[in-house]
């Protein structure tokens, strides 16, 4: 299954990087949730990396064995899955709020307010990764969130498919799971 494992390495740095830069203002100073919803959250027992079954990992092409902690130091817990096409990272942020993310657009490419099985999310790309075949799902649980999001383990594969379109299609399996 790991027969491009460059090129699963170059794309993991990207998307840790583009957590990274998610995570910190324009200077490169780390940001801080911008409401006190933020500070209490209902995230506490939530843990995504036991949010989907082995088999739901499965239908995606994903191996739950093959797991990473995806936690990089800005407050981000939970885990990256390897598989093949995509590698899936699935995160809580217990200190971020939606309007957290909100005032960190100037680090996307793309950031659209969505709604995901009844629950409000934003749709990302973190500046510099356009066409690069990653994107992510944020979603709003309980004054924190939830991120969903899929990393291409092909470079080729970014061409003919869309990981916004993926990420979206395992958030709508994670949103319903999620506290309120």
């Amino acid at each position: 299954m790991r027969t491009t494992t460059q090129s699963a390495a170059t794309f993991g740095v990207l998307a840790t990087a583009g957590l990274l830069l998610a995570g910190c203002a324009g200077d490169g100073s780390p940001t801080m949730p911008t409401s006190e919803a933020a500070t209490s959250s209902a995230l506490v027992s939530f843990d995504p990396c036991t949010v989907l079954t082995p088999e739901e990992m499965r239908s995606f092409g994903v191996d739950s064995e093959e797991k990473e902690d995806a936690d990089q130091g800005i407050g981000d817990v939970g885990c990256q899955f390897m598989g093949d096409p995509f590698i899936l990272g699935l995160t809580k942020a217990e200190k971020d709020d939606m309007a957290s993310w909100e005032s960190r657009r100037g680090n996307f490419d793309k950031l659209e307010s969505n709604t995901v099985a009844g629950r409000k999310g934003l749709l990302g790309i973190t500046s510099g990764s356009t066409g690069k075949g990653v994107c992510r799902q944020i979603l709003e649980a309980g004054g924190a969130t939830v991120t969903v999001q899929v990393t291409y383990t092909r470079p080729e594969t970014g061409k003919t498919n869309d990981p916004c379109a993926d990420a979206l299609r395992v958030a709508e399996m994670v949103a319903p799971r999620l506290p309120k």
